[in-house]
């Protein structure tokens, strides 16, 4: 079954879904609108719809529906239980996707929802969301093969990776192999051999260009979803996870990476992507290039500096300030902000016939989760840690002070030579 375009309004008085099912015959429409509930199918499409609030929809005398031939368009007014009750992120489409109870459950399994015809029209009229239990993952493993990626669900991406051009890549052909607890020492070694203290040095100087990236403004947005990123939340898998505190902690202490790597490549193309931002955001994210975490906020943004500072074109410890001021920002905004921004950052990856992998083992299953399970609260409380927290420049293990005084002092020479 098809998952149609659609988009969600509301009045006092009712809830106004208007979907887009092209050639379709209006008299085979069903519709059910029951509790927090709504759900339509006609073939070959099927929409089913979540709504929070303490009320619900129901389908009485002033419900109606209209299909517009022309431009393909159903049109859905349902009445609401509660009149002048508001129903929160409407246009959070992978929230209203969920199924019922998912965002409440203690226990809920990890599944992709798969588009079988017979299997989900069953389930919308039985209403069928039991338990399931879920094999460990260390039991589905084979071999010394090892989990990775968000909440460490996947494996076998990179099983390939000795024809592939991926050049993040620093744990080789172990890459599948290797345990967590070896991870971070490759990802360490890989940055000392790469910093280049002459590189630092000239940035550091002739800064006129980095100047001008950290004073561009980035148009931060929190409004409604336009319809480029309605669709991209439509495009993204249908899942479920199960989450414990610490697991949640750990997600929003490695979304701070994420977010980090997306905004230097942002600042440095000024919005505008290029052949290669997907290699920047990759090269640029610990957890990307060595499938590996952090604890804490600090540590993972020492992490981030550190890539920043040996990688990529521009490498300056105040534009690593600038995009930490980036990250703060838009995790205060909340769940919309973040949203956008992450939608982007999948749309660059997913793109790239190489790093779309880390599309696929990171960022799209962060998109899912920041619109269906992360709040408000939470997002701004790490927005003020992480503008809180101070990374100083001898955190990141080299010796920039003593680099920056001496660019300044052979500068200086320069120019007395010159006179």
């Amino acid at each position: 079954m098809i998952t149609p375009r659609f988009a969600c309004s509301q009045n006092e008085a009712s809830l106004v879904v208007v979907l887009h099912v092209p050639a379709i015959r209006a008299r085979d429409v069903e519709i059910i609108a029951q509790d927090t509930t709504l759900v339509v199918h006609v073939n070959p499409y099927f929409l089913r719809l979540v709504f929070e609030g303490t009320g619900g929809v129901v389908d009485d005398d002033e419900s109606n529906a209209r299909y517009d031939p022309s431009s393909g368009d159903l049109t859905i007014t349902v009445s609401k239980q509660v009149k002048g009750e508001s129903f929160p992120d409407l246009d959070l489409l992978p929230k209203l996707l969920a199924p019922e109870g998912s965002r409440d459950r203690e226990q809920q399994p990890l599944i992709e929802v798969l588009d079988e015809e017979d299997a989900i029209l069953q389930a919308a009229e039985n209403d069928w969301q039991l338990p399931q239990q879920v094999a460990p993952v260390e039991e589905l493993l084979t071999g010394q093969k090892q989990s990775y990626g968000f909440l460490n669900l996947h494996s076998g991406f990179f099983t390939h990776v000795a024809h592939a051009e991926n050049d993040v890549n620093v744990l080789g052909l172990d890459i599948e192999t290797l345990p967590a607890s070896e991870r971070s020492g490759k990802l360490h070694e890989s940055e000392e051999k790469k910093w280049d203290e002459e590189y630092y040095m000239m940035d550091y100087i002739q800064d006129e260009e980095i100047r001008g990236i950290i004073e561009w403004e980035y148009p931060f947005r929190d409004d409604e979803f336009d319809e480029a990123e309605v669709l991209a939340q439509l495009r993204l898998p249908r899942r479920e996870y199960l989450i414990d505190a610490g697991q949640a902690r750990q997600l929003h202490v490695t979304l701070v990476s994420v977010l980090f790597s997306y905004f230097y490549d942002a600042r440095a193309t000024g919005r505008d992507p290029t052949s290669e931002s997907a290699w920047t955001i990759s090269a640029l994210t610990p957890c990307f290039v060595a499938l590996s975490t952090h604890a804490t906020v600090r540590e993972t943004l020492v992490a981030s500096y550190r890539r920043a500072l040996c990688y990529p074109l521009y490498r300056s410890f105040a534009l690593c300030e600038r995009v930490r001021a980036d990250v703060g920002k838009v995790l205060g905004l909340g769940v919309k902000a973040v949203l956008r921004v992450l939608l982007e950052a999948n749309a660059i990856l997913a793109g790239h016939d190489v790093y779309y992998v880390y599309s696929k083992v990171w960022v799209e299953d962060y998109c899912v989760w920041i619109a269906r399970h992360a709040t408000a609260e939470s997002l701004s409380a790490l927005g003020r840690e992480v503008g809180e927290t101070e990374v100083g420049k001898g955190a990141v293990g080299w010796p920039l002070e003593e680099l920056e005084l001496a660019a300044k002092m052979a500068e200086a020479d320069i120019d007395s030579d010159d006179e």
